[in-house]
């Protein structure tokens, strides 16, 4: 494949998943500005057609396509953050994937599903430690620094909806742990139902 069509691919479904993403649901236990969104699952299915460094990339030009059309309202916290966890998805999820196919060249199709199935697990790991480490460390932080938040609002805010939230850890684990393990489970659900019939048609996107 040429590079000119692997661009193109990977501008294609970057825009569908930029799409996809102004679809939000709220989730019942979390603030507002926690909203689920199917994005991701466009995301890793680039990974898983084209590679992990094209999941990556889809997943970069979704977040630019973001900035351009709706702006930030987070002096681009938000859209890093979602850069950041989005990557920790789809990377180990494609790479893993990736690996365990060319080792294994003649698939039969249970192997095949139970591969995918493991590196899309693997993926929801990931992405749910990652966005611990980050929403503890940077994330939240950056938002009550930068955007003056008050630490104790959020917390407040999370608290009315789930009272299992009554400090910034059990913040961390009652509220961003879950949000993020609902995003990978459906996400993979998702992927795990669509890739063999969408990927048919993501190998004809050329130019």
């Amino acid at each position: 494949m040429s590079k000119t069509s692997r661009i193109t691919q990977i501008a294609i479904l970057a825009a569908i998943s930029f799409i996809v993403s102004l679809l939000k649901i709220p989730m019942w236990f979390a603030p507002w500005f926690y909203r689920f969104d199917f994005s991701e699952v466009v995301v890793l299915i680039s990974g898983f057609s084209l590679g992990p460094i094209s999941g990556v990339l889809v997943e970069l030009v979704k977040i630019i396509i973001k900035l351009i059309v709706k702006g930030t309202m987070s002096f681009g916290i938000g859209e890093l953050s979602d850069f950041l966890i989005g990557c920790a998805f789809v990377l180990p999820s494609a790479y893993f994937y990736k690996i365990k196919k060319s080792k294994n060249t003649h698939l039969d199709k249970h192997k095949g599903m139970k591969f995918a199935c493991l590196s899309l697990c693997i993926g929801t790991v990931s992405m749910c430690i990652v966005s611990l480490i980050l929403n503890a460390f940077i994330i939240l932080p950056s938002y009550c620094s930068i955007l003056h938040l008050d630490m104790q609002n959020i917390i407040s805010s999370a608290h009315s909806l789930n009272p299992w939230v009554h400090d910034e850890l059990s913040f961390l684990f009652f509220t961003i742990l879950p949000f993020n393990l609902i995003k990978g489970v459906v996400s993979s659900i998702l992927c795990f139902v669509l890739y063999k019939k969408v990927k048919p048609i993501i190998e004809k996107i050329s130019f």
